[in-house]
């Protein structure tokens, strides 16, 4: 078992807008490793929010936090996640400044010595500082990876991502629906040892 503290400062800031967002965090955590399989991890602490416009984003206190569990078998690992903090935003006007909720759950096994299966699961949750409307999104994630030979690897995924929201965001966001299929080729070679 071990225990952590971590300080965090950071500024965000915009070209062409006057408003800058300023935020400090102090976070504690504590993990725990309960056998050979099973080992969990939770930070959190108060996050200060401060901007440069005061009456356009006033100050606050935020709780912001890190948990998660990883659960390592011979030929399965599962990691369950949650995180959840304040940031400057997603880089649009009308999202300057935004809290984070982001879930997520990942589940990858081993099939035999070169066969790689996985599949991902997330869930985020975006509000404005200015309680400005909330955005939602929905991401899944399936991929294989297969290695030929001692060098090639060979991989493929499918990726959907389902975006709503109560927000007036501009015309050019991304919002509904979006698919991408993803596939490549790989080359890995032994690792160079040079003698002294």
């Amino acid at each position: 078992n071990s225990i952590s503290g971590q300080y965090a400062f950071s500024r965000f800031s915009y070209t062409g807008y006057s408003v800058s967002i300023g935020t400090q965090s102090a976070q504690f955590g504590y993990t725990r490793t309960w056998n050979r399989r099973l080992k969990t991890s939770v930070t959190a602490g108060p996050e200060w929010i401060q901007s440069s416009v005061s009456n356009y984003i006033p100050s606050s206190t935020d709780l912001t936090m890190n948990a998660s569990a990883i659960y390592d078998a011979r030929s399965m690992s599962a990691t369950l996640g949650y995180s959840q903090a304040a940031s400057g935003g997603a880089g649009v006007a009308t999202q300057v400044g935004v809290h984070n909720h982001d879930a997520h759950a990942e589940l990858t096994r081993q099939q035999g010595r070169n066969l790689t299966l996985s599949v991902t699961g997330a869930y985020m949750r975006t509000q404005g500082l200015q309680q400005a409307g909330v955005t939602n999104g929905k991401y899944g994630e399936a991929g294989a990876t297969r290695r030929w030979g001692r060098y090639i690897i060979v991989f493929a995924n499918y990726t959907a991502i389902l975006q709503s929201s109560s927000s007036a965001l501009p015309a050019n966001t991304i919002s509904g629906l979006s698919q991408v299929i993803g596939f490549g080729l790989g080359y890995s070679p032994r690792e160079i040892r040079i003698r002294k």
